[in-house]
């Protein structure tokens, strides 16, 4: 079995040895307390973001339940025993859009690395498995979403081979003060 069908892979990197495997049950609250070190990230960055109640075990029942839709899984990234980074892979999603074709495609979600392991390779090798993951399942394209403003995780990407695809704007209509 291949890492596409989740099997574990190990790769060596500065610091120790880094395994990417499917997620379970047991990662669940080392993935969750990933996800609010996330939230609180883009949070500084983009200071209209509130955050409301703390994530719990919801998050994972709705991430869980989104891969299910979506034909996904969720990977971990594991450093020394120590949940370190995960990604959600979803193979089918399908484009909303009312005026024109609908098209289907894989996205790849909430992409996180623990802030002390980044730089490290982790999230290349989290992103690597959620694509062998979609192409698997017959994904022919991929996109994945991220903060105009998080420069890292945009150059991170560019370097996996993601161009850029729509650019949403917003502007505030609120009065100056």
């Amino acid at each position: 079995m291949s890492r596409a069908e989740g099997q574990p892979s190990r790769t060596e990197e500065p610091g120790g040895s880094v395994l990417i495997r499917a997620f379970e049950d047991r990662d669940a609250t080392a993935v969750i307390a990933l996800a609010e070190e996330l939230r609180h990230f883009e949070a500084g960055i983009y200071p209209r973001m509130k955050l409301t109640r703390r994530l719990g075990r919801w998050y994972i029942d709705d991430l869980i339940a989104d891969c299910i839709e979506g034909d996904g899984r969720v990977f971990v990234a594991e450093l020394d025993g120590t949940i370190v980074g995960y990604v959600c892979a979803r193979a089918r999603v399908t484009d909303e859009a009312r005026d024109r074709t609908q098209i289907t495609y894989a996205m790849i979600d909430d992409l996180v690395v623990a802030a002390d392991c980044r730089g490290r390779g982790i999230g290349t090798s989290l992103i690597a498995a959620a694509e062998d993951y979609v192409r698997s399942r017959g994904a022919r394209w991929v996109r994945i979403g991220v903060l105009v403003r998080n420069f890292g995780a945009y150059r991170i990407y560019r370097r996996a081979g993601f161009s850029d695809h729509l650019a949403l704007l917003e502007k505030s209509l609120a009065p100056e003060e």
